[in-house]
Order: C-alpha cells, then structure tokens, then sequence
C-alpha cells in the first residue's frame, strides 16, 4: 500500500503542473485512493462544449493493477455504457501496464471520446450508428447533452455529484433508464 500511496502522490503532484489539456483529477474528500476526474469534451468532436465526470478507483496494489474507472456523467458513446458507467477501455483491462499514469489514462478517454473505436464497443446499437448513421449517433447524443446520471454509481460518488449540481445551480431530472440525473 505505501508504494501504492507513493506513486498516487507522485501523480497527483505531476497532474497539479502538468494536466492534459482539458482533463483534471483529484481525490475525492482527501482519499487517495478515490478521485474525481474530469473531461472537457473534445473540440473537433460532438462533444464539444460538454463536461464529462468520471469516478477513478484505485486498489491497493496500483501501478500493477488498473484503477476501475467509471463515468458518472450520461454519456451515448460506443465504449461508455450509460447505465453502469462502465467504460470499455483496453487500457484499463486487458492492455494495462503500470508504466501507464492517471494522465494518460485521461488522455486516452478523452481521445476515445472524440475517435470511438467500434471495435471496443459495449453498446454494439451505438457502434453501429457511429459506423454506419453517424447523423443519428450525433443526435442521440444531444438528447443526453448536460445529464449526470446517479442511477448506478456508488453511494459517495452520489455525494460528489450532488455536491458538484449543487455549485453549478442542477435541477433533479428523471432518466429513461429509471435512474436519476442533474440537468446542468
């Protein structure tokens, strides 16, 4: 655990000078091992003009295990699932390595975000439209521009949000999955 701690204090240290551009992270209430990270969505993309939040987990033998990254913010993106939040990531499974840090990790999401690849898709209904309708992928994602979603997030990261829609004047919406979200 202290290399673990170590090396998220040298990361945390090199983010605070030296962030990727339009990403940030922090620790959630002062736990290392629980941040908050942030995504300005990318220019030339859809998302652009958007804000995306992701709650960053990291277990006790990180650098050597992925941290569990899932977003908190209802995204309609071929590798995001909007109801879990699960993010299908290659860098966070199956090609992690701990040379990787949390600022890469950022960069690449923000990269995914603007230049999907179908083929890691977990929502193949969205690949599919990315690959084939782009037109109707776009729209799609406009009907969930400005939603947090909460419905499946842990107890605390619903905390934060609540705290984040409350600094920025949310209101309470209702999802279609059921779950609830913050209008910005």
């Amino acid at each position: 655990m202290d290399r673990a701690r170590k090396r998220l204090e040298k990361e945390l240290d090199h983010l605070r000078q030296n962030s990727p551009e339009g990403c940030s992270a922090q620790p959630m209430d002062g736990n290392l091992f629980e941040w908050i990270g942030t995504i300005e969505g990318p220019q030339a993309s859809p998302y652009a003009g958007r804000t995306f939040n992701f709650v960053i987990r990291f277990p006790q033998d990180y650098p050597l295990q992925p941290p569990t990254v899932t977003s908190v913010t209802k995204t309609y993106h071929p590798i995001i699932d909007s109801r879990s939040g699960f993010i299908g990531l290659s860098i966070l499974s199956l090609d992690w390595s701990p040379v990787l840090t949390v600022s890469q990790v950022l960069l690449s999401l923000s990269t995914f975000l603007a230049n999907p690849d179908p083929g890691d898709a977990v929502v193949p209904e969205i690949a599919h439209e990315y690959q084939m309708e782009r037109s109707i992928y776009e729209k799609n994602g406009d009907a969930m521009d400005g939603k947090v979603c909460k419905a499946h997030t842990k107890s605390r990261s619903r905390v934060i949000i609540g705290m984040m829609g409350a600094r920025t004047g949310a209101t309470e919406l209702s999802s279609q999955d059921g779950g609830s979200c913050i209008n910005h």
